[in-house]
């Protein structure tokens, strides 16, 4: 199981790439060299991040040219490179999970504290209305557990999420009210979030874009593929 990744995106491109994509180059050979049967790889749902909605789009959805986002960039070459490496010697499986939440939960859900408390800037994209994907931990594991076993897998890329239909503005609010603060921010319109996340980059900052496209453009996938292959439900 390969889930070691960097998606931070204040770092820089280069450590992304040693990371996500050295890496998994690393893990790849020394899988082949140990003789592993099958490799089940997280990669993420942010491989098809781009300015357009992905609306209960599925695993046939046309990949776009990666974002300009070290992290999404990286680990969409990387999930190439695992993609090409099954074969009859060793079969591999990728997983896309959506936003992770969950008991201990070291990303979002201490973001969401600390905007609650005024320590990180937050503001709502279009009154928060896009919809987002989310996985829960507990799918994510029954799902590798499925995916490191299941004979129809090998070769697959596979949607995992919690196949629930919600905005960011209700799964985040929902999640402040779980970890006891209040998610009570303004709003900006979407142009003007882009605007100044790219004036940001502009002036040396890092991965702006891509968060207004995580939280302003919606995501919603379908994952009947993941439950038909697995024999899976979230």
């Amino acid at each position: 199981f390969h889930g070691a990744r960097l998606d931070d995106a204040s770092r820089p491109r280069a450590e992304h790439e040693a990371v996500n994509l050295v890496g998994t180059e690393n893990l790849l050979a020394a899988c082949r060299a140990a003789g592993v049967r099958r490799l089940v790889y997280r990669s993420t749902a942010d491989v098809t991040l781009g300015e357009v909605e992905r609306s209960y789009v599925d695993e046939d959805f046309a990949q776009p040219i990666p974002f300009d986002d070290p992290a999404s960039v990286t680990r969409s070459l990387a999930e190439d490179l695992v993609i090409a490496a099954s074969d009859e010697r060793m079969e591999t499986v990728t997983l896309r999970p959506a936003w992770l939440w969950g008991v201990d939960d070291t990303c979002l859900a201490p973001r969401v504290v600390r905007a609650a408390r005024g320590e990180l800037p937050w503001r709502w994209i279009d009154g928060g209305r896009s919809l987002c994907a989310t996985t829960h931990v507990a799918n994510l594991a029954s799902a590798s557990l499925r995916a490191a076993v299941s004979p129809d897998a090998a070769a697959k890329v596979l949607y995992v999420t919690d196949d629930e239909r919600m905005t960011v503005k209700e799964f985040v609010t929902r999640l402040a009210a779980a970890l006891g603060v209040s998610a009570r921010w303004g709003s900006q319109p979407f142009w003007l979030a882009w605007s100044l996340a790219w004036v940001a980059e502009q002036r040396g900052a890092r991965g702006r874009r891509a968060e207004v496209l995580s939280h302003g453009r919606s995501a919603h996938f379908n994952v009947q593929r993941a439950r038909k292959v697995l024999d899976w439900a979230p």
